[in-house]
């Protein structure tokens, strides 16, 4: 199938998944049409119009952030532990969580649980959280990268369900990171405390369609 370039000149090229867009009034079918995607191996972008700063993989980089800022905000690590970013499962959890001190004091310290199946990616959600608060000062964007580069994070949300929309919307937050930081030098207290009143008053952010076009995706 071949399609003009420009309406003003009579230019064919072949067409491309990027040129392909599905709209629907409502969302009730949508997910039919995600699995006949996947089953024929055809690479979709899905794009919401609300809930971005809810989207699983926003809330996990967050609890990241909040995290650096705070080593023993309990709920920020049960919520990275848990995420892609560690990976680690609710028994390996229940089992850091029983020692003494809680979930925080056995992350922060040297032990491991009896039976304690996840050693290795414990010690390595560890050393990167080290690694990090060592890190702390730098600006919301620096801190972003190396988070991407260090966890790798992008490649395994490619390999899950809507793997091209969650990678974008980390993206975009990378994207919210530098715009927050360039009139002014900004901390990573001030950014998260940004992004969290930006949650709780539920402002409707669309979610990223920056990474749309140019990926190969059908939208």
């Amino acid at each position: 199938m071949q399609i003009r370039e420009d309406k003003t000149e009579n230019v064919l090229r072949n067409a491309t998944y990027d040129d392909i867009v599905l709209l629907f009034r409502r969302g009730t079918h949508i997910y039919a049409y995600e699995a006949a995607f996947r089953e024929a191996g055809i690479p979709y972008n899905r794009i919401a119009g609300e809930g971005y700063f809810k989207r699983r993989e926003i809330q996990d980089m967050l609890a990241l952030l909040k995290l650096i800022q705070d080593p023993w905000d309990e709920e920020a690590l049960l919520t990275m532990l848990r995420s892609p970013l560690a990976a680690l499962s609710d028994e390996s959890l229940m089992r850091m969580a029983l020692l003494p001190g809680g979930l925080a004091a056995t992350f922060h310290g040297e032990d491991i649980p009896e039976r304690f199946e996840e050693i290795e990616a414990l010690q390595k959600a560890r050393l990167l959280f080290e690694k990090l608060y060592t890190r702390r000062e730098m600006s919301p964007g620096a801190m972003l990268r190396i988070i991407l580069e260090e966890t790798n994070i992008e490649a395994v949300l490619l390999s899950q369900h809507l793997g091209l929309q969650r990678v974008s919307n980390l993206r975009k937050m990378l994207q919210l990171a530098d715009n927050f930081s360039h009139e002014r030098p900004a901390t990573l207290a001030e950014f998260t405390h940004y992004l969290n009143d930006i949650s709780v008053r539920e402002i409707r952010e669309g979610e990223a369609m920056l990474q749309a076009k140019g990926m190969g995706a059908v939208t």
